[in-house]
């Protein structure tokens, strides 16, 4: 789904934030908590890219799709909260 050429650009920008922003806010502050987690007990990562997405071999149209098609991801109706109603 991505060029190999911009998944490496994340990787690197990713690994620049965890060594300069990231580390100096965690130097600063501590978090809440050491691991965060869903109600389904799935880790929370602090950030998601599209590095995650190529990791899961993720596919645009079996996994996610459009409005009002399968596997409804994004809601059975393909006009969602934007129609007008009354």
């Amino acid at each position: 789904m991505f060029k190999k050429e911009a998944l490496d650009g994340i990787r690197l920008l990713e690994k620049e934030w965890v060594q300069g922003p990231l580390g100096e806010s965690l130097q600063k502050t501590k978090e809440r908590k050491a691991e965060f987690m869903a109600n389904s007990k799935f880790p929370i990562k602090r950030v998601y890219t599209p590095l995650d997405l190529e990791e899961m071999k993720f596919d645009y149209n079996k996994d996610l799709g459009f409005p009002g098609m399968f596997p409804y991801t994004r809601g059975i109706d393909p006009l969602m909260y934007r129609e007008i109603f009354g």
